[in-house]
């Protein structure tokens, strides 16, 4: 297959696939970013089994079916849909994996009702923050995080991580905190 990988619904016999693809992808994070051991760690299979059962685990495949990249969400709320973790095989970076998983889950997010995407990332790297801009996320205020995504910062923060900061993206209809993005030269708290 040329281009992107096929996007489809994880099932449970791609789960013990998915740490490989989570580790590869954390190795391209420098330490300073991402503190020793913290390379190693992956999403726990139980719940790669409670989103892959719920219909809020994506992978993208290869031509063999084989994962080259996934993207876990959790719903927070009625109306904010939150990206937990996606993954991409750093040697099929580049060809619109990512993008291809997101619109995945915009599409099933609206088609549920939810409002807007949720995620945070690091601010700096290349393929975090200003990925995410480019594909209309923007940085949300301190004011806008609410209970869960504040209490995920502070756990990022307590386990090493520096530089996050929480996104949004609206996806349909009347949003809170992701219905527009900010004008020009207006200043953004990073958490």
């Amino acid at each position: 297959m040329q281009g992107r990988p096929a996007i489809r619904l994880a099932v449970p016999g791609d789960l013990p696939l998915l740490p490989a693809v989570e580790r590869q992808a954390a190795a391209r994070f420098p330490p300073e970013d991402l503190p020793a051991g913290r390379h190693d760690e992956t999403t726990s299979m139980e719940e790669l089994q409670q989103a892959c059962a719920t219909g809020w685990l994506w992978i993208a495949v290869d031509a063999s079916q084989q994962p080259v990249g996934f993207l876990l969400a959790q719903p927070h709320d009625a109306r904010s849909l939150h990206i937990r973790e996606m993954d991409v095989l750093p040697a099929k970076g580049g060809r619109g994996t990512d993008t291809a998983l997101l619109d995945a889950v915009a599409g099933a997010a609206a088609a549920r009702g939810f409002r807007r995407l949720t995620l945070t990332t690091f601010s700096h790297l290349p393929w975090n923050g200003p990925f995410y801009e480019r594909r209309g996320f923007r940085a949300m205020d301190a004011s806008e995080h609410g209970a869960v995504i504040a209490d995920t910062l502070r756990q990022e923060a307590a386990a090493g991580l520096r530089h996050r900061i929480a996104m949004c993206k609206a996806l349909a209809g009347p949003t809170t905190g992701c219905a527009s993005p900010r004008s020009p030269g207006t200043p953004r708290t990073r958490a």
